[in-house]
């Protein structure tokens, strides 16, 4: 499942690349529950009812609102998401709104934080 395809959304641009999910954040964006609802809503004409592996880059996000970070663990998301891996990169700012979502909001599929796209797309390796 690859598609040269790109879709740009209001915060964010997704594709699929190696059987990976890509959605990456715009920088500067302010994630709101519509917004993420619209990027899922795109993962759902990508994947066509498949689970897949996602690689979410947010290291350039300004914040996710409460009811984006609790849709972003919600089961809707888990029904299509083998395992995410969530790029951060050095921003304390993101690092702190990232740890917050792990702990607060729990998703319910295998996650884990990165500070390297390398080190993040090593880890969806385990999850083929």
């Amino acid at each position: 499942m690859n598609f040269s395809k790109k879709i740009e959304t209001k915060t964010a641009t997704l594709f699929i690349e190696n059987d990976i999910m890509y959605t990456l954040y715009k920088e500067g964006s302010d994630v709101h529950l519509k917004d993420i609802e619209e990027n899922f809503n795109v993962r759902l004409k990508f994947q066509q009812g498949k689970k897949i592996r996602i690689l979410v880059d947010v290291k350039d996000v300004w914040q996710f609102s409460e009811r984006a970070r609790k849709f972003a663990g919600s089961d809707q998301l888990s029904d299509i998401t083998i395992a995410m891996a969530v790029l951060i990169g050095s921003s304390m700012p993101v690092m702190i709104i990232a740890n917050f979502f792990m702990k607060f909001n729990k998703p319910k599929t295998p996650t884990k934080l990165f500070k390297s796209e390398k080190k993040s797309l090593e880890w969806l390796e385990n999850y083929k």
